[in-house]
């Protein structure tokens, strides 16, 4: 199994267009990782990409891209980052609060005035709308009801559906939430919230004055050159025809990405996310360097016993990144500082748990598990 897995790497390796041009062979307890993990979920594609400082790439691929038509997986793939979208929406918040076009310790009400912005939250019969900052939102503490929280994910998918032909609208998506439903009074405790980040995607383009998408792309993407994300709402025909299909615990799914909106609707590939992350990190998007010492230290609230949640950024043990959920992929990206190491792993199907094998390999980078991982020959 595990040959069979290095001649596909060495096929996409010698390809006439490398996407690849500075990847290696993955080493052997990497391969045997992503092929174990993809053959115990029938085929699920599954996608690794190490990023280390010296420019050098491991990348290991196993499982199918589309099981119908048995597809393999190749690492070029488009894949859609769910919640990884909340990096780049919080980034493009503190860009913002940068040019003093917002302030992050404002209540969001301060911008938005509208009905639905001002019944964000009901707690006990009393609004707390008013009492939501913009960070409470970043760093989901605001206690708003999360619109995709029907109890289970299959009662999401029974809600929505497998194909996702209707188009949704983002105050449409808020409006109709349970906002009876609050998690609570605001900072209080963490609660995830995509609606939140759907709100959010509104504040950008209500003080920028153009869409959340048409921002990040000139702010973000553009100045990367990650010319490989897009906006899945935006994609043409021709660019989903090379994205990885999506599953549903093995069955065929279709999520409408207007239903994720700036809470998750961006396609990336992984060599384009490893950009984006060792950027991110390294405060490339900011102009102050105390913009980037706020992203990675300050405002981290509690998640549990593996971490904590910032401004659009978990801390996991030992990496700082996002988790990214659709209807149909499951994965994470994200950094390990001390190696300064990017690691992205990502599965097309959103009931496969992507943590115990980002934990895993982790442990293994850190060197916890005195594997050799310098990256070099």
């Amino acid at each position: 199994m595990v040959r069979k897995l290095t001649l596909l790497l060495l096929s996409l390796l010698l390809c006439a267009q490398p996407a690849f041009p500075q990847t290696e062979h993955a080493p052997e307890w990497l391969n045997e990782r992503v092929l174990v993990s993809s053959e115990s979920h029938h085929q699920t594609g599954t996608l690794c990409l190490i990023d280390f400082p010296n420019g050098r790439q491991w990348m290991a691929v196993a499982g199918l891209a589309n099981k119908e038509q048995n597809v393999p997986a190749l690492g070029n793939y488009y894949v859609e980052i769910g919640s990884m979208t909340k990096m780049f929406i919080a980034t493009a918040i503190l860009q913002l609060h940068e040019d003093s076009l917002l302030n992050i310790y404002k209540p969001f009400t301060f911008y938005i005035e509208e009905p639905w912005a001002k019944n964000l939250n009901r707690w006990k019969k009393k609004n707390w709308s008013d009492s939501i900052s913009i960070l409470n939102m970043l760093n989901h503490t605001a206690g708003i009801f999360d619109y995709l929280d029907d109890g289970t994910d299959q009662a999401t998918v029974d809600k929505y559906g497998y194909e996702g032909k209707v188009r949704f609208k983002p105050r449409e998506l808020i409006r109709n939430s349970n906002i009876e439903g609050s998690y609570g009074p605001p900072n209080k405790k963490w609660h995830y919230s995509n609606t939140a980040y759907l709100a959010l995607g509104i504040l950008i383009e209500t003080v920028s004055g153009k869409p959340w998408q048409d921002y990040i792309q000139e702010h973000i993407l553009d100045p990367a050159n990650l010319q490989r994300t897009k906006f899945g709402t935006r994609m043409n025909k021709e660019e989903l025809s090379k994205k990885m299909q999506g599953y549903f615990d093995g069955k065929k799914i279709n999520m409408a990405f207007s239903l994720a909106g700036a809470s998750g609707e961006m396609v990336s590939t992984l060599p384009d996310m490893a950009v984006f992350i060792r950027k991110w990190w390294g405060g490339e998007f900011f102009k102050y360097p105390e913009t980037t010492n706020l992203l990675r230290t300050a405002h981290f609230a509690d998640i549990g016993p593996l971490g904590s949640y910032g401004m659009g950024i978990m801390h996991l043990m030992d990496l700082y990144g996002h988790g990214g959920q659709t209807f149909g992929f499951s994965g994470f990206g994200g950094i390990l500082p001390q190696k300064e190491i990017v690691l992205i792993w990502i599965q097309n199907d959103s009931q496969v748990g992507v943590y115990p094998a980002i934990l895993d390999i982790s442990d293994e980078l850190m060197e916890k598990k005195k594997k050799p991982v310098s990256g070099e020959k």
